[in-house]
């Protein structure tokens, strides 16, 4: 019996330790992937300016939004995925 417990704790501790890297990894990526829609704004901005088409820059407004919010949803599947993964490797 006390052969399970040992073994149940360093489930445990596997699973957190893993929790904590998914994390890490998906916070580096939701950054990258605003700092590229920063980056969007950034253009269209100065693309706004210099007097572009509007039609051009609607567009590319839109798609600058559409990556942020796909990212937010994205970032926040991860998440939960992660912590349902850890809940579930725990109870084990």
């Amino acid at each position: 019996m006390v052969q399970k417990q040992i073994g149940h704790n360093k489930g445990i501790w596997r699973s957190l330790i893993e929790f904590i890297v998914h994390i890490l990894v998906g916070t580096i990526a939701f950054f990258l992937i605003s700092g590229i829609a920063v980056l969007l704004d950034m253009w269209v901005s100065y693309l706004e300016s210099t007097s572009v088409n509007p039609i051009i820059v609607k567009i590319l407004t839109g798609f600058e939004y559409l990556l942020f919010g796909l990212d937010l949803l994205l970032a926040g599947i991860f998440l939960i995925r992660s912590m349902y993964k850890l809940v579930k490797n725990s109870w084990k």
